[in-house]
């Protein structure tokens, strides 16, 4: 969904990342499967109006959830 609705890529390899380094067993195979499915839904996106607002307004909390994760405020 992250790939298909016009997330960041580097936001989208962090949020995998920490889903990971968070559970019991952390493991490198959940980041491969999520980026595979981000990479998949960016490839077989359809462009609409309303996909490009959604896309314009995730981009802008993206950024902003980056910019915090970043200072070691985790927010999600």
């Amino acid at each position: 969904m992250d790939g298909a609705t016009g997330g960041l890529l580097l936001y989208s390899i962090l949020k995998s990342a920490r889903r990971s380094l968070t559970t019991r067993k952390p493991d490198v195979k959940w980041i491969v499967s999520y980026m595979s499915g981000f990479v998949s839904g960016r490839l077989n996106r359809k462009s609409s109006p309303f996909l490009a607002e959604l896309e314009r307004q995730r981009r802008l909390i993206e950024k902003y959830r980056l910019k915090a994760l970043l200072k070691g405020k985790y927010l999600y």
